[in-house]
């Protein structure tokens, strides 16, 4: 858990990282941060999951077979949310040479 902790900081960072050009671009770029809106709200919205499975954890409430399932589950979203990245930050590369080429 705690690597999934430091995997969503990481990508947050990512996040941050790329949004303060995205807001000094186009239209076309609000949309993208849009989508990394999209994206921080379901880290979030993990990070409250992970929370309660860890309280439950150790009030005895869920099953290894239960946790393990949410494991499988955050680390699908995961991939989602890397290959969201990465297809933003290759919109984004293409973009800036738009505009390079344009200036």
């Amino acid at each position: 858990m705690e690597t999934l902790k430091r995997e969503n900081k990481n990508i947050t960072g990512n996040i941050e990282k790329f949004s303060l050009p995205l807001q000094t671009k186009s239209v076309y770029f609000f949309a993208h941060e849009i989508n990394w809106l999209k994206i921080i709200y379901k880290i979030l919205i993990h990070v409250d999951e992970i929370r309660e499975l860890t309280e439950q954890l150790g009030e005895g409430g869920r099953s290894v077979h239960d946790l393990e399932k949410m494991n499988k589950k955050l680390e699908l979203e995961k991939g989602e949310l890397q290959n969201a990245l990465e297809e933003a930050e290759c919109a984004l590369e293409q973009e800036e040479a738009k505009v390079f080429i344009i200036s």
